[in-house]
């Protein structure tokens, strides 16, 4: 009864990791991507419409944060990212807490 019980338990296991959607980890449509470079973000500035994301990846070999009076991400170590969802027309600046010369802008148009 056991081993019974072990089996069920496994074949469940591997039938819920087949199941999984990776996909969801694809960025949504009109998604704008930013790259968090060691000396930068790629690009600067971006431009985005209201209700969109953008995501921020990071590249780079350092740990880095993007940050800002409105979200932060916390430490994103190299191919974390964050994302955020922007609802209201604006520019709302950012940089990275650790490294505080790397500075960038999203533009909400």
């Amino acid at each position: 009864m056991r081993t019974q019980i072990l089996l069920s338990t496994l074949l469940a296991a591997l039938a819920l990791a087949a199941c999984r959607d990776d996909a969801s980890l694809e960025p949504a449509a009109g998604t704008v991507l930013v790259d968090i470079r060691d000396d930068g973000f790629a690009p600067e500035t971006v431009h985005v419409a209201v209700g969109r994301s953008v995501r921020w990846i990071n590249t780079g070999t350092l740990a880095h944060t993007i940050s800002s009076p409105d979200f932060t991400s916390g430490t994103l170590l190299h191919d974390w990212w964050f994302e955020a969802r922007f609802d209201a027309v604006g520019t709302y600046g950012y940089f990275c807490s650790l490294h505080t010369s790397k500075e960038g802008i999203v533009v909400i148009e």
